[in-house]
């Protein structure tokens, strides 16, 4: 994380697996945590957000990129 910027959240386990908020940070990362956080560990990636992201567009762009690849996977 950039040392300018505030922590805002952690996007964890690709697309489908959620985002944890910078107050739950120090949340170990085993299934049963992560599911309690309404997240999960789905592909393995961290991503850090920063104060400039908006959590509304991002869970708008994850929506729609699951919504096209399930209608990919469909035909």
């Amino acid at each position: 994380m950039s040392e300018t910027k505030k922590t805002k959240a952690v996007q964890i386990g690709g697309l489908s697996g959620g985002c944890i908020p910078k107050e739950r940070l120090n949340l170990p990362v085993y299934c049963e945590r992560l599911t309690e956080a309404r997240a999960m560990m789905d592909s393995g990636g961290i991503v850090g957000v920063d104060e400039n992201i908006c959590m509304v567009h991002m869970a708008h762009f994850f929506l729609t990129f699951i919504r096209v690849k399930e209608a990919e996977s469909s035909h």
